[in-house]
């Protein structure tokens, strides 16, 4: 059984081979391939409790696609139907990927940690908002709402604030609404709201529109529009944003 996570695919492979033919043909499924990677399918449809051991112990692995596939299928909430609680020790391993030199591994870890709730990785999370990588900082905000802790909360104001890919604060916002925490970020994504005109800024805008249509203090959000004057007849503002804050009030 140990070897099954062998950092070297065909000992994978032959260890799996060998559980088969003493009669345990599940691990055959799973590895099926001498120099391929795991079989997610099976893998993720395995009722074995030992899976998640051996998930834990193939984020060590030395090829990325293996440490990736491992890190996706922890972050699986059907492999723990019961309760979804990563371990320590998976969280623990999954913060050291959030770090790893190949960035699809550090996205999928922090999807991962996102899923799993763990209050206990927030410091990894909130670092990898500076990530060079966009689809990392994206994912990074993702997980950070998901986490649900307000400390993040200062943070992600500064990203959506920021010079930053508009992908990233569309995930921002979704993070501030789940957090929705201070007036600090009401006024961050009404402020998003306001300058979310031009090309290529439609994420943004959607985001954000997104964001404040599910703010729980409806009284709050029009009180931003109304210091804004986002809707006043002397407004500066362009069509599409007042049209977005038309569509906001519209759902409160």
């Amino acid at each position: 059984m140990g070897l099954l996570s062998d950092s070297d695919r065909p000992v994978r492979h032959a260890a799996a081979a060998a559980l088969g033919r003493l009669g345990d043909r599940h691990w055959q499924a799973a590895f099926p391939q001498r120099d391929g990677p795991p079989s997610f399918e099976a893998l993720s449809e395995s009722p074995r409790p030992e899976v998640l051991t051996l998930l834990i112990d193939l984020l060590t692995v030395a090829l990325p696609e293996d440490r990736r596939l491992a890190a996706q299928l922890l972050g699986l909430n059907r492999l723990n139907a019961t309760s979804w609680t990563l371990s320590e020790r998976a969280c623990a391993g999954l913060r050291v990927l959030a770090r790893d030199p190949d960035a699809t591994v550090r996205v999928q870890a922090l999807h991962s940690l996102g899923e799993g709730r763990d209050a206990g990785s927030l410091a990894t999370v909130i670092g990898s908002l500076a990530d060079s990588f966009t689809k990392v900082r994206h994912a990074a905000a993702l997980a950070a709402g998901k986490i649900g802790d307000p400390r993040a909360q200062q943070v992600l104001v500064r990203v959506l604030t920021r010079r930053e890919d508009v992908t990233v604060q569309a995930a921002v916002c979704a993070a501030l609404h789940r957090l929705e925490c201070s007036a600090g970020s009401l006024a961050a994504l009404v402020a998003a709201l306001l300058r979310s005109s031009g090309d290529g800024l439609e994420p943004l805008q959607r985001g954000a529109v997104a964001a404040l249509s599910r703010w729980s203090d409806p009284a709050a959000v029009l009180a931003a529009f109304r210091q804004s004057s986002v809707l006043g007849r002397a407004t500066t503002r362009t069509p599409d944003v007042r049209a977005a804050a038309c569509e906001v009030l519209g759902h409160l």
